[in-house]
């Protein structure tokens, strides 16, 4: 609409502090078995589950993947929960939260928790880990 401002909204890496948003994606590094390193680029939108990345990587449904910054190599990992990743995203310079998100192909869960603890979930397996997110992981 007309006069409206659209959000402007960041993805960063939670040790480094480096920027992870890239033009319209958010940048990763992965790793997985078979595959030593390479990029992945994930929409910025949260519980939209396009990517893209190189063609000569060879992701299979369900299989798990490594998420780590592209800087500074940082896992990704979210402490205690092997299956989880996280980064911080900051809407407007201001107002900070985590993304948490399922680090297997296919399965499309993602969490916005504020540092209130409170969570908004997207994706059609997000009741999958909503139970482990009830603790509190984020510190």
């Amino acid at each position: 609409m007309k006069g409206e401002r659209a959000m402007k909204t960041n993805f960063f890496c939670p040790k480094c502090q480096g920027y992870l948003s890239v033009a319209d994606k958010v940048v990763f590094a992965i790793k997985k078995k078979g595959l030593d390193g390479g990029l992945l680029l994930l929409s910025p939108n949260l519980g939209e589950y396009t990517y893209e990345y190189h063609p000569s990587i060879e992701l299979i449904e369900g299989e798990e993947i490594d998420f780590f910054c592209p800087m500074c190599g940082y896992d990704l990992t979210l402490e205690g929960v092997k299956k989880l990743a996280r980064v911080k995203m900051q809407i407007d310079d201001k107002e900070t939260f985590w993304v948490v998100f399922s680090k297997k192909k296919g399965e499309r869960c993602t969490y916005k928790i504020s540092d209130g603890g409170e969570k908004e979930s997207f994706g059609e397996h997000s009741g999958l880990n909503i139970d482990i997110l009830s603790i509190n992981l984020l510190k």
